[in-house]
């Protein structure tokens, strides 16, 4: 060691001068509080103190000064004044001190255990850095990794543990988990834009041939001494917090410092119990108030009264536990973020302000656990951390846990979970659909009075307008484009037409998702987008160069390879700011909306608006087609003329047509044609295979307790899938009188519902019922074979006939109620 310096000969060769004065700074601390060993917690301070050094500017910029961490320590005005008093300047740095000089510096440096490996770690830094120098920004980063033990790699989370010593204690009461996060960041961008030295011999290696194995011993060997923190002369004085107790600091200190050997001996074992395990709160939850928190939720647009309604059930004092009950798509999920918004912004009652909210994923709950036991000792370690913490559990689909994790001869999770609500350990809110409800939580009553259910009713038109124009932005800023509030409009407008399935304003966010997902994606790509991205693939060119370069030590031509690197980057960045500039961007208007619709229902809405119009050429279509039937084609035409044009009542079916006649003169042709026409799905029924009581379950699904009951029906399924289709019930005289009263409701209504209960909706197809004719009741004479028949050109003439005859075999009610009655001629010999 030098005589005119109190540094080892390593660090007065190899660390700046501001991180010498750091070292010189926590030194003076250190024995100006009559505490032999240099802590983290010195160098810390001293990284403050230093004037000028990147470490206290960097820490300046998070909010974190030297007056805040003597404020920690407990240091007065008078004792910071004369520290820096004690300093070393740089006019009196190299004049010797006496042995009786009360100068502190006039003893040895010692290093704790904790303050060598930051050192060391300090070290590693700047040698994987290729710098030449430990400066104040690798002791910083040194620090933070004492602090909370981290993989490089990977971001520090929230789950991350510190280490548990008495020093790390008090630094925690100035650095937050998110501060510490923000500086490693601010550090990775600093050692990521930092350039090696070329000149300079970069570390570990210096002049003197040292390798790094030398370097890390010789920081070893620096005195090994230990002094319990009971018998530190001062101790209490200076670093004793109001709410931390000495004596166990003290039992901390002599746990975490033993003696030499024991801590070789037990090493690994050490390095184990350093690993943290985390939580199960934190394997299993999300925390819905943090992500609020962050801001990384859509607002909630209304709701307000189920919002407040939940509100007052967590504040009761027993059976606090909301079920939120409505169909899919309603916002259920969107409600419990709602809540999470308002508790992360306060305002909410007190008893709820220091709550989180967490969603509890079921499905990992249950993942990998092989063994009887399992799944229980994960849920009662859930719930026992739920009942220590101010957390409210979210189970999303709640009837999940009714049967879940369940062996023979264990608990599921639904009985798991009924003493620790009926006890009021735990607060938790969960949610459902109202089929759901019925099939599980209310067989289990025990389970069901624990919960204090919640509808949620589906929004209006109006409401989820306004939903949709608070989020628009959300979704022009993610897809670039701009959205018209007409797009707004006709997606709540044509999803609740077409869509009859699902609920708002889930499906009118889904078309609205799609249409502004298809716009972005047909946006031509012009010659601007194509330079840009040669000038990326030339910038990684560089980049790679530039590494290479680096590797074999060719740092000049490396300098070269980043100036290029940094010109295309500068060049890209002014490309895409004059495009963005001159960029008008796409606008989403209700015809990207009608063609979404088009794509997720098949229904061709754009079309329709013009099915008015297009109806004379339909009709030529069918006149060429059908041969001989002009006159029943024209009233079928004009029929769908009227209802296109708005004049029928919205609720039924485009058309409904009752076509009648002899055997073979075209009638299932003619239905042909006018699907194909229409550009529209066939669907034919042939009713002589429903002639039984029991084929009416063919059509719309086997009742509950009957084989194929979950499979659906011929007829529902269809329509389901093709809603815009025509329907023909061939030959319907001879379907049984109880599929009549389907076609009742598919009439009248426009809707059907299937065994499961589920509504499907007809509003979109045309329907065709054809009968024959049995000419016996029109005539005393028979047809002969190769003759025309007077009886049979009688019923041509007078459609009164027709009428009588389809009275015999239909029921009144679905005559009266089918929009046109057309009779189909029998083909002359012109039209044969």
């Amino acid at each position: 060691m030098n005589k005119t310096s109190i540094f080892p000969k390593y660090i007065e060769k190899r660390f700046t001068s501001r991180a010498k004065n750091v070292l010189a700074c926590a030194h003076s601390l250190s024995s100006y509080s009559r505490v032999p060993e240099i802590h983290p917690l010195h160098i810390f301070y001293g990284l403050c103190q230093e004037p000028g050094s990147l470490s206290k500017n960097l820490l300046k910029q998070h909010n974190i000064t030297i007056e805040k961490v003597a404020k920690a320590m407990r240091l007065s005005e008078k004792r910071m004044k004369e520290l820096k008093k004690l300093r070393p300047s740089e006019k009196n740095k190299d004049k010797k001190t006496t042995k009786n000089s009360k100068n502190p510096y006039s003893a040895d440096l010692i290093f704790d255990i904790q303050t060598r490996s930051l050192l060391k770690k300090a070290v590693t830094i700047a040698a994987e850095q290729r710098q030449p120098y430990v400066g104040t920004e690798h002791l910083l980063f040194a620090l933070i990794n004492h602090i909370y033990p981290y993989n490089s790699e990977k971001p520090l989370s929230k789950n991350a543990r510190p280490n548990n010593d008495p020093y790390t204690r008090i630094l925690l009461k100035i650095l937050t988990l998110k501060k510490i996060s923000d500086i490693k960041k601010h550090l990775d961008t600093i050692f990521s834009q930092s350039m090696p030295l070329p000149n300079f011999p970069y570390l570990p290696k210096d002049k003197n041939g040292n390798t790094p194995s030398e370097v890390l011993d010789e920081i070893n060997k620096m005195s090994d001494k230990e002094m319990p923190l009971g018998s530190m002369p001062g101790a209490k004085d200076h670093f004793i917090e109001e709410d931390i107790d000495f004596e166990s600091l003290r039992e901390d200190h002599e746990h975490h410092h033993n003696h030499d050997n024991s801590r070789k001996k037990f090493a690994a074992t050490k390095q184990q119990k350093k690993v943290r395990k985390p939580t199960a709160l934190s394997l299993f939850c999300e925390n819905i108030t943090a992500a609020a928190e962050r801001g990384a939720l859509d607002p909630v647009i209304g709701r307000e009264k189920e919002i407040s309604r939940i509100i007052h059930i967590l504040s009761r004092r027993t059976k606090n536990n909301p079920l939120l009950i409505g169909e899919p798509g309603v916002g259920k999920t969107a409600i419990v973020q709602g809540l999470a918004q308002k508790v992360a912004s306060g305002e909410v009652p007190e008893n709820l302000a220091n709550k989180d909210v967490l969603s509890l994923n079921l499905n990992a709950l249950v993942a990998g656990t092989m063994f009887r036991g399992d799944f229980e000792a994960r849920i009662q370690e859930v719930l026992s951390q739920a009942s220590n913490n101010n957390v409210i559990l979210f189970i999303d689909e709640i009837h999940t846990v009714v049967g879940a994790g369940g062996v023979p001869g264990s608990l599921d999770a639904a009985n798991i979970l009924k003493p620790a609500l009926s006890g009021g350990k735990i607060q938790c809110i969960g949610a459902t659909t109202l089929e759901e409800y019925k099939k599980y939580i209310e067989k289990e009553r025990a389970l069901e009075r624990r919960f204090q259910p919640v509808t949620i009713k589906e929004e209006s038109e109006e409401e989820s307008v306004r939903t949709l124009s608070m989020l628009k932005k959300h979704y022009e800023e993610h897809h670039k484009i701009t959205i018209e509030d007409e797009a707004v409009k006709a997606a709540v407008e044509l999803s609740s037409r077409y869509m009859k399935d699902r609920f708002l304003p889930d499906k009118a966010l889904d078309i609205l998702d799609e249409a502004a997902s298809g716009l972005r994606s047909k946006v031509f790509e012009n010659e601007h987008t194509k330079k840009v991205r040669r000038l990326e693939k030339t910038k990684k060119l560089f980049a790679l160069k530039k590494e290479a370069a680096i590797i074999r030590e060719a740092y000049k031509d490396a300098l070269v390879f980043k100036y290029q690197e940094e010109s295309t980057q500068k060049e890209i960045s002014e490309l895409k700011k004059r495009f963005y500039s001159s960029r008008v961007k796409p606008v989403l208007t209700r015809a990207h909306i009608e063609e979404a619709i088009t794509e997720v229902t098949g229904i061709p809405v754009a079309k329709s608006k013009d099915d008015a119009a297009s109806v004379n050429t339909l009709e030529q279509f069918l006149k060429a087609e059908i041969i001989g039937q002009d006159k029943a084609i024209s009233e079928i035409v004009a029929t769908l003329k009227r209802n296109k044009a708005g004049l029928n009542d919205p609720r039924r079916p485009v058309g409904s047509f009752l076509l009648i006649g002899p055997q073979g003169v075209g009638k299932t042709a003619l239905a042909r044609a006018l699907a194909l026409g229409q550009s529209q799905n066939l669907i034919r029924l042939d009713m002589s295979e429903h002639a039984e009581p029991y084929s009416m379950s063919r059509l719309i699904g086997a009742p509950p307790g009957y084989v194929g009951y979950d499979e659906g029906g011929e007829l529902t399924e269809k329509i389901k899938r093709n809603p815009y289709s025509v329907v023909i019930f061939d030959e319907i005289e001879k379907a049984h009188p109880q599929i009549h009263n389907i076609l009742l409701s598919i009439l009248d209504e426009g809707t059907l519902q299937d065994a499961t209960g589920r509504e499907v909706s007809f509003k979109n197809a045309t329907i065709i019922l054809t009968s024959n004719t049995n000419l016996d009741n029109f005539s005393d004479t028979k047809q002969s074979i190769g003759f025309k028949s007077e009886g049979f050109s009688e019923v041509n003439r007078n459609q009164q006939k027709y009428q009588e005859y389809i009275k015999n075999v239909m029921k009144r009610e679905v005559i009266n109620r089918v929009d046109k009655i057309v009779p189909l001629n029998s083909l002359g010999k012109k039209d044969i």
